[in-house]
């Protein structure tokens, strides 16, 4: 589980390639083959890929026709989604997506998100409501996720992480996206937090992500009516 969570980061990553070395103009949406197996997630992949290509497409006319009345070139605009699947149990469909967005400036920015499925409900859900509070999933990883997080900083700066530098102090995991995950295939036995450009580094550093295996302690987080969906990591 913990490559698949690596290859939505690294694509994340790829996206944060210096903008100017994209197409001028940068639009797709894309979604797994899977989700059309479902007829109601299938509609909603459908209805949001049309409000972001709207979107994109009056975007990119509003800054076309700004540049040049204020005669400032337009050095193009991005907008990507790329929804996959993470995993599937027998009750859910997992899946992040990897985004970039440009806006003529000096750089973009890749973003993520997370969804889950209910096959059984036959509806969408974010993965922090199949908690009782995002506040008690964060107090409860905390310690695991700050020591996971510092690691990688420190592989990535080559040096100690300093908690007096501008990105030295750990970051509410919770405030970055939830993604849930499964070794086994059966139930969610591991968590991971996707960290965007600038929330726990600086924009060079790119995009994190840290893997958590589910405890004891994280399965008293769930609300009852999902706790059956979990299973501590073997």
């Amino acid at each position: 589980m913990a490559r698949v969570f690596a290859r939505v980061a690294m694509a994340a990553v790829f996206l944060t390639a210096p903008a100017m070395a994209a197409p001028q103009l940068d639009y797709f949406y894309r979604t797994p083959a899977r989700a059309n197996a479902f007829p109601p997630l299938k509609r909603w992949f459908a209805a949001d890929a049309r409000a972001a290509k709207a979107k994109f497409d009056r975007e990119v006319a509003r800054e076309r026709a700004a540049s040049k009345k204020g005669n400032y070139p337009f050095n193009g605009w991005a907008a990507t989604r790329e929804w996959k699947v993470v995993t599937e149990t027998p009750r859910f469909l997992s899946l992040s997506l990897a985004g970039y967005a440009f806006s003529n400036g000096a750089h973009g920015s890749a973003f993520f998100d997370g969804l889950l499925y209910d096959k059984t409900a036959r509806q969408r859900v974010k993965p922090v409501a199949l908690f009782v509070s995002s506040s008690g999933l964060s107090r409860t990883i905390r310690t695991d996720f700050c020591r996971a997080l510092d690691k990688q900083r420190e592989e990535k700066r080559g040096t100690k992480v300093s908690r007096n530098d501008m990105f030295g102090e750990c970051i509410d995991p919770l405030n970055s996206t939830l993604i849930l995950g499964s070794r086994s295939g059966r139930a969610f036995d591991r968590i991971g937090i996707l960290i965007g450009p600038y929330e726990a580094g600086a924009y060079a550093e790119g995009t994190y992500d840290v893997t958590l295996p589910v405890t004891p302690a994280i399965i008293a987080q769930v609300k009852p009516a999902y706790r059956g969906a979990f299973a501590v990591a073997r």
